[in-house]
């Protein structure tokens, strides 16, 4: 049975729910306030109905908990929800952000009172300079901020599907960004390309391998470091992407699906590439069989093409900490070099960059080539081309410019043939 408490200006309707494993009894409750163009008696009438319907929602379990705090709702959403549905390293980062930022700020607020107005005031802070917790100078990048709105969204829609909300803030807020350029994907160019590759043809052959694969086949780090030798068919050119290796300190390194269904993939690479991994198996094959007892028993299950010294499959920070030296010790070497002249050692540099840019290389160059989206995207493992579109527009914009370029020396040259026949 509901009671009904008239506070000053509304009034509180309790439910028993039972009892907890503690024996200690358990209560929903329901503020509702009298419409102010009501009569009395309409209202005292209005009240029970709302009084017993309250309880029927109580009883079938459909009630919304108005007293639980963001806090609270996200340890329940983490533990019940995203450790069953979330990969480890996402589920990682959404741990990390919510811990670092959002909750310091939201966390304290019930979420039926948590207003659009509150989650716009929390983004806008992160636009602000020296509103960083890792002490870097600045504010956050547009990315980071949009990525606190999608991991507040995504919790605050299972409260929806859950019953403990009715709406979900967030879809009301328009995420603020920067109103500066946006920026251009960072990638190494055609001749920078070029360089980086004959530079690594004095480096270990493992990691020739690593700089091609990832070029050449625009594979991420994770795809790259969970290929097998049995998912290369070196006959046909082509590679069959369909795992990826992945690294938490709690864990170590384990073995997942790829980033989403369209990731896992056949690609084709070219016959240098080719050429290149038969030379490498030779060498691979000739060190598991020098080392004997001491390489890997495990890795007959599973034949890493990328390991380490023993056979295990290669460290997950290894590709880019190698890959990061190497330009370093390779622009050194530039500019000691006495044969280069000075004002010409810029055109031998190359960019400190990411393994994951020569993904972003490989797309560039593919695009600015004019090959047709859609078969970047399958390359690249997306799903939709517009994501591909999204991210090298850059390309596709240089591209129409060359086409531009290319049609004006076109028609300029048939313009001279024309007025020497008029002559």
């Amino acid at each position: 049975m509901a009671s009904i408490k008239q506070r000053k200006n509304s009034w509180l309707i309790t439910v028993s729910n039972g009892y907890d494993n503690q024996g200690k009894k358990i209560t929903k409750t329901k503020t509702v306030k009298k419409p102010v163009d009501m009569t009395d008696k309409k209202w005292e009438k209005e009240l029970q109905k709302l009084a017993l319907e309250f309880e029927r929602e109580v009883e079938k379990g459909l009630s919304l908990d108005n007293n639980i705090k963001l806090a609270d709702f996200v340890e329940k959403w983490l533990s019940e929800y995203a450790a069953h549905n979330l990969e480890e390293r996402t589920l990682a980062s959404y741990k990390a952000e919510l811990n670092g930022k959002i909750l310091p700020c939201l966390g304290h607020i019930k979420l039926s009172k948590l207003r659009p107005d509150q989650i716009l005031s929390f983004l806008n802070n992160l636009l602000e300079d020296g509103c960083r917790l890792d002490g870097k100078p600045g504010p956050y990048s547009n990315r980071i901020i949009k990525y606190q709105h999608q991991i507040l969204s995504s919790i605050l829609q299972t409260a929806v599907y859950w019953q403990i909300i009715e709406d979900n803030p967030c879809r009301r807020v328009k995420v603020p960004k920067h109103n500066n350029a946006p920026q251009q994907v960072k990638h190494f160019d055609e001749e920078q390309t070029i360089l980086l590759l004959e530079a690594i043809k004095d480096e270990d052959l493992k990691y020739q391998v690593v700089v091609n694969l990832a070029l050449f086949g625009g594979l991420r780090k994770g795809e790259l470091l969970g290929l097998q030798w049995p998912d290369l068919n070196l006959e046909e050119g082509t590679i069959r992407i369909s795992r990826a290796n992945s690294y938490l300190k709690e864990l170590g390194t384990f073995t997942k699906a790829p980033k989403t269904k369209s990731s896992i993939r056949t690609i084709s690479i070219p016959s240098n590439v080719v050429k290149l991994l038969r030379e490498y198996k030779v060498w691979q094959n000739q060190e598991k069989l020098g080392l004997g007892d001491a390489w890997d028993e495990d890795w007959d299950k599973n034949k890493w093409i990328l390991c380490q010294w023993n056979g295990k499959p290669m460290n997950y920070d290894s590709p880019n900490q190698w890959l990061t030296k190497f330009i370093k010790r390779y622009n050194d070497k530039i500019q000691e070099n006495p044969k280069i002249k000075k004002e010409d050692k810029h055109k031998y540099l190359l960019p400190v960059l990411s393994l994951h840019k020569l993904r972003h290389t490989s797309a560039t160059l593919l695009v600015s080539e004019r090959v047709d989206i859609r078969t970047v995207a399958n390359r690249l493992g997306h799903a939709q081309s517009s994501t591909t579109l999204n991210f090298y527009s850059h390309a596709l914009r240089a591209s129409d410019t060359r086409a531009a370029s290319t049609l004006e020396g076109l028609l300029d040259k048939n313009k001279e043939v024309a007025e020497v026949k008029k002559a």
